[in-house]
């Protein structure tokens, strides 16, 4: 009887250890320079691993591609305006006549990219909010049961997970 009820134990908490190894960790953030990061534990992730972590939760999915799509536009306006500034400074550095309406160019397009760039860390936040909700925040799942059974054959225990 010693070695029944031991191995009930033993299958009891063994259930329990391997329902917590389902877990999906969560996602969190952190602000740097303006534009956000994932991670995912001590882990950091790039947008396309974040983006195929989503993939199991449609509307997240969907509102993280929507927030890639808004970062590059940002990315591309910030970059050709970064272009625009550094070509006359290279020029004015290197003694010659800097073209200064090319810089005012440039300028504008950086300015215009930091609203985009915001744009893309509120959706970036909403999906994350959206898949985090979606996952399991326990380990406990009710649908273990434990039964004492009789039948023509005798009585017994019957454990059901």
């Amino acid at each position: 009887m010693k070695h029944f009820i031991f191995f009930i134990f033993i299958a009891l908490v063994s259930t329990n250890l391997s329902l917590a190894q389902d877990l999906k960790t969560a996602i969190t953030t952190k602000k740097k320079g303006g534009e956000i990061q994932f991670y995912q534990g001590d882990k950091k992730l790039n947008l396309r691993e974040v983006k195929s972590i989503f993939e199991s939760n449609e509307l997240a999915y969907e509102q993280i591609k929507s927030a890639k799509s808004t970062y590059t536009w940002g990315f591309v306006l910030g970059t050709i305006g970064g272009g625009f500034i550094g070509y006359p400074l290279g020029q004015a550095l290197s003694g010659g006549d800097p073209l200064w309406a090319m810089a005012g160019v440039g300028a504008g397009l950086i300015i215009i990219s930091i609203p985009i760039t915001r744009n893309y860390n509120k959706k970036a936040i909403q999906a994350l909010e959206t898949y985090n909700s979606g996952l399991q925040t326990t380990s406990y799942k009710n649908t273990k049961e434990l039964k004492f059974l009789s039948n023509s054959s005798g009585v017994g225990l019957a454990y059901s997970f």
